[in-house]
């Protein structure tokens, strides 16, 4: 009889929680659609870290500051995925943003640690980069 009760009540907050994400959802669609994407011509010349062993692949991934950000280190870009640092190849030379607007969407290879590093490679096989659309250039 506790039970049923019990699954009675969490009812009610189980429906808030699948309507808030729900709301949170169409927040993020309405925000995207300001953006336009240029895709980056990537340097395929960039060699370096092919032949480390593919530990996974990545499709698609768009940064949105809350789990994935872009930023300068070193003078050189990295991105923080999920709280794990990789640093992209195959960006064209001179690559820049400015990291109060940059948004992107990227694909690749994340490769192996080289020894004495604190990121992974990822080989990128595709970089969009965001501008926003209601922004006059």
């Amino acid at each position: 009889m506790k039970r049923k009760i019990s699954i009675k009540r969490l009812l009610p907050f189980l429906l808030m929680a699948m309507l808030t994400l729900g709301v949170s959802c169409s927040k993020d669609d309405k925000e995207e659609e300001m953006w336009g994407y240029k895709k980056i011509e990537l340097n395929k010349n960039d060699h370096r870290f092919e032949s480390l062993p593919t530990i996974n692949r990545l499709q698609q991934v768009y940064c949105n500051y809350r789990f994935v950000d872009m930023f300068f280190r070193n003078d050189s870009i990295f991105i923080s995925y999920y709280g794990v640092l990789l640093y992209p190849t195959r960006l064209p030379d001179g690559f820049s943003f400015k990291n109060d607007e940059a948004s992107s969407l990227f694909s690749g290879e994340v490769k192996q640690k080289s020894k004495g590093t604190d990121y992974y490679p990822i080989v990128l096989s595709e970089f969009r980069f965001g501008y926003n659309m209601n922004m006059e250039f």
